[in-house]
């Protein structure tokens, strides 16, 4: 056995570690987030928030998508370091968070209220049913995602292009809309509490904002999966995910891989970690927070004072607005934005679903889908991506469950009782990963890739803190409403 074989103690085959690409290069993981995570904080709940409560809650926004920040660099920190995505980690901690994730990835995201979202703003500018529009769009995101080879490029590619319009649509609407009043509250909002929180926003609805402030439940997961197919770290030498008709199924061993202490391994360690958190900082962090920041002040300068709440009502009420304003070549240019910003959820929310799922099955089926094309990761990415599909086109075509702002809540809510979870096995992931490295190799010592900085575990913290305590007041408050 050579000493690129040698394991570990626990079944790590270890390699050097690949050499770290620039940044642009590295360009993807962060924007497919940023773009999944457009449709549901930055264009749904928080403008309509900010309409009815001006910017008293935009510390809690700050907060939120900070502390997802810091979970999706530590989940990607695992598969830098590992080759294998942070989720088949938790379940290497136990088969039980295995089958809670592969629940968590399916059950909050398989109503297709990012798809009814994009369909609703089309019949703005086009007229037509919602539903059929809803309906034929789901079909061309199956087309995309399983069309073409190697399923992440199609993805990083139509996330790139759509985010760019996004962005370059709310320049020009911060240029052309916000007044100084509405900065001014923006100002106000940044020097005051956010408590006591608003009586006439539910417990339901701030959680599902506070989780998709940013990317939300398992999603945030995903970030490593993405980070996976991108090649970052050891993922260089893990398979990619495939289409089960043009691309090769690879054979993937149970083995995870890791690196020891030699050579370049360090140095090469310390360049992509600060890599990571860059490419993350850049396309999540502070555009995600732009997006945010800039759509809400839209919303304020708009609708400000009209008791709209958060739902399609308001968003379709900004697009009347800029019409009425400027004229309707504003209005088809914000409906179209809209448009693009719930298909790019819409994509991201599918494909991390299927990817999630589809890892965590093959992980437990073990040797049993050893070079087997359906029982592969790739095969059961595309069985999984068009169940969800087809249970999309039963709920829009057959149960008449098609209201965006009930579906969209409900992810949400279920989502921030997700990330209370995995905001607390990650701290234990990472502490337990450390161990193992320093088994691996005594030589890291203080260098080892899971030492964990203090701000960061502070940070790891607050987020268990947070959704912790925000999940019990939702569970608290659903069973108070049940007994009456």
């Amino acid at each position: 056995m050579t000493e690129q074989d040698r394991q570990s103690p626990n079944t790590a085959q270890t390699r050097p570690l690949p050499p770290p690409v620039s940044l642009r290069q590295s360009i993807g993981p962060g924007v497919i987030l940023l773009a999944t995570a457009m449709g549901s904080g930055e264009i749904f709940f928080w403008p309509g928030i900010a309409a009815d409560h001006g910017f008293r809650l935009i510390w809690l926004t700050i907060a939120a998508i900070t502390l997802q920040y810091v979970l999706n660099t530590e989940f990607i920190r695992y598969t830098l370091a590992t080759g294998e995505a942070a989720v088949i980690g938790f379940a290497r901690l136990s088969p039980v968070f295995g089958w809670f994730f592969i629940a968590a990835a399916i059950l909050p995201w398989m109503w297709p209220g990012w798809a009814m979202g994009g369909a609703t703003s089309l019949t703005w500018i086009f007229g037509g049913n919602p539903v059929w529009i809803g309906a034929g769009s789901l079909v061309a995101i199956g087309l995309l995602l399983t069309g073409s080879r190697v399923a992440y490029k199609s993805l990083e590619l139509a996330q790139k292009l759509l985010i760019a319009f996004v962005l370059t649509v709310a320049l020009g609407l911060a240029v052309a809309i916000v007044r100084p009043e509405s900065l001014a509250a923006l100002g106000q909002g940044l020097v005051s509490s956010p408590f006591p929180l608003p009586a006439s926003l539910s417990m339901t609805t701030l959680l599902a904002a506070l989780a998709f402030c940013g990317a939300g439940g398992t999603i945030n997961l995903a970030a490593a999966n993405w980070a996976r197919d991108k090649g970052f770290g050891m993922a260089v030498y893990a398979p990619k995910v495939v289409s089960p008709f043009s691309g090769e199924v690879q054979a993937v061993s149970e083995a995870r891989f890791a690196f020891d202490a030699s050579g370049e391994n360090i140095p090469r360690w310390q360049a992509w970690w600060r890599l990571v958190r860059r490419e993350e900082l850049i396309t999540f962090l502070a555009a995600g927070a732009f997006g945010l920041i800039v759509f809400m002040l839209v919303a304020h300068a708009l609708v400000a004072g009209q008791g709209l709440g958060v739902g399609m009502g308001t968003v379709k009420a900004q697009a009347d607005a800029l019409g009425q304003r400027y004229g309707q070549w504003m209005h088809l240019i914000f409906a179209l934005c809209v448009s693009a910003i719930f298909l790019t959820s819409a994509v991201g929310v599918l494909d991390h679903a299927a990817r999630i799922a589809a890892g965590l099955v093959r992980h437990f089926l073990g040797t049993r889908a050893e070079a087997t094309r359906w029982l592969s990761e790739s095969g059961l990415y595309f069985i999984i991506l068009w169940t969800l599909i087809g249970f999309g086109l039963i709920v829009l075509l057959g149960l008449d469950v098609s209201s965006p702002p009930a579906l969209l809540t409900i992810a949400g809510a279920l989502s921030g009782i997700v990330m209370f979870a995995y905001s607390c096995l990650a701290l234990w992931l990472n502490l337990h990963m450390k161990a193992e490295f320093d088994r691996l190799d005594p030589d890291f010592g203080t260098l080892n890739p899971f030492r964990i900085e203090r701000w960061r575990l502070v940070a790891l913290i607050l987020s268990i803190l947070l959704f912790g305590f925000m999940s019990a007041a939702v569970i608290l408050d659903t069973l108070s409403k049940l007994a009456g």
